[in-house]
């Protein structure tokens, strides 16, 4: 089973007009929780006049983040990073890792 089926909550943050006709979707947020309520996956895409964002973070069961990928996208360029954390035999984080990714 993916880690993403199951979002336990979907957040839509828009825009509106004076009326409160929705204008436009600005951003869309999924979460995923255990049976405890820790998060364990959060997925955020947002939109700008600029571009695109998406953010897919992931989480131990002791809330601590291990991964995080978070991707832009221009009309020009399409470039991103990577976050991860490693832990030791004790589960504590002894090292981390931030790489810049470019498309």
């Amino acid at each position: 089973m993916s880690i993403t089926s199951n979002i336990n909550k979907t957040t839509f943050e828009v825009s509106i007009d004076d009326n409160e006709n929705i204008i436009d979707t600005l951003s869309i947020e999924k979460i995923k929780t255990d049976d405890n309520g820790n998060v364990l996956f959060e997925f955020k895409e947002f939109w700008n006049k600029y571009g695109k964002t998406i953010r897919r973070t992931y989480y131990r069961n002791n809330k601590d983040l291990f991964y995080q990928k978070i991707g832009y996208k221009t009309e020009d360029i399409e470039f991103g990073s990577e976050y991860k954390t490693f832990v030791n035999k004790e589960y504590i984080i002894d090292k981390a890792q931030n790489d810049s990714l470019r498309t």
